[in-house]
């Protein structure tokens, strides 16, 4: 069984803002290169009631920037809600498995310790895509 580092995240769609578990705005987050991580999403709206995304199906990226191919693409597949004994997609908590050994990911920190990225959470409902949370995260090399 792999181990995975847990990361909860809290997201305001009416902002598309990471926030803490009571609203204010959330630090930066941190990833780890070759690391294995479940996040759990609190999908919530304005008010932190959250959102029901049955029928939904999920799209996680990271890259270099807003623009660029992606370094981490977690597909639907790997939204598997019963990673997290709390996930119920009727109140908008969902996770997902996000595997960071990626090479891309080497090659784009480089020589440096750390770098940023850009992060986006998708939803497809009835065909329409739905940005839920766009943010800059730290990719680390702990090796470095």
């Amino acid at each position: 069984m792999t181990t995975r580092q847990i990361k909860t995240f809290f997201v305001n769609t009416s902002t598309s803002n990471l926030t803490t578990s009571t609203g204010s705005k959330a630090d930066t987050p941190s990833f780890f290169y070759k690391s294995q991580t479940l996040i759990r999403w609190h999908i919530n709206d304005s008010s932190k009631t959250g959102i029901d995304l049955t029928g939904a199906t999920f799209e996680f990226v990271i890259a270099e920037d807003y623009n660029a191919t992606p370094l981490v693409t977690v597909s639907n597949a790997s939204f598997v809600l019963a990673d997290w004994t709390a996930s119920d997609i009727t109140t908008g908590q969902i996770c997902c498995r996000v595997d960071f050994n990626v090479a891309g990911i080497l090659t784009y920190i480089d020589d440096d310790a750390e770098e940023n990225a850009y992060c986006s959470l998708w939803a497809t409902i009835a065909g329409t895509n739905y940005l839920l949370t766009a943010f800059i995260c730290k990719l680390k090399n702990l090796i470095h």
